[in-house]
């Protein structure tokens, strides 16, 4: 065949009886996926067929201490990448934590992105330190998120950041609502991404995280 997919998934919903102290009543979703592309990279001479088998581990757990809400992502995969003369693995270690809670008229919330990835012998791993605040503005919603960032490419360049979005909603009829965003900071790349939009990426890729100065979007 030209072109060969697999795919095949597992998942797992576990609720916390409430007699626990800490995670009583929080939900625990885990699952492993599995994934397997046969396909020829028919820009290259002679059309080398490329090979990739992924692995895909993931736990998530929400719930709520008292008037605190919690939800936390840990997530383990690796793929390979294999033509007949050359062989790269591309790995990720990414943890996601965020809690929030009710203040004054809106809601505050604080969350954490941790990324180690790997692609060949090369990392570029990823931080992110976000607080972020919703309320309620004219009649809608407004939202602003803001914190320091940083991401090293695969090269060994290290890129500083902060990260700014905000967020408005407004509604001007019961059908109709103007929406508006801005964002600045840099904006996180891995192979795996950049692989799902080229599957025919280069398996010599070089990784690295572009900045927004300002991405206005209005609708």
């Amino acid at each position: 065949a030209e072109y060969t997919k697999a795919h095949v998934g597992l998942m797992s919903t576990y609720l916390a009886p409430e007699k626990f102290i800490l995670f009583g009543g929080s939900v625990t979703t885990a699952s492993v996926t599995a994934d397997h592309r046969n396909y020829g990279l028919y820009a290259l001479t002679n059309s080398p067929r490329r090979s990739t088998q992924l692995i895909s581990a993931t736990v998530h757990n929400q719930g709520m201490v008292d008037s605190v809400a919690f939800e936390g992502t840990l997530n383990w995969s690796t793929r390979a990448l294999a033509t007949a003369d050359q062989h790269r693995t591309a790995s990720i270690l990414h943890g996601q934590a965020r809690v929030w809670t009710t203040w004054s008229d809106g809601r505050v919330s604080a969350e954490a992105d941790l990324s180690v990835r790997s692609f060949g012998d090369r990392s570029y791993p990823w931080i992110s330190v976000m607080a972020s605040y919703d309320m309620p503005w004219i009649g809608g919603t407004a939202s602003v998120r803001i914190g320091p960032q940083w991401f090293e490419s695969t090269s060994g360049d290290s890129r500083f950041g902060l990260g700014i979005d905000g967020e408005v909603r407004l509604p001007v009829s019961p059908d109709f609502s103007v929406y508006g965003s801005i964002r600045s900071g840099l904006q996180n790349r891995q192979h795996e991404e950049l692989l799902a939009e080229n599957p025919y990426l280069s398996d010599t890729a070089r990784i690295d995280a572009s900045y927004d100065l300002a991405r206005i979007r209005v609708s």
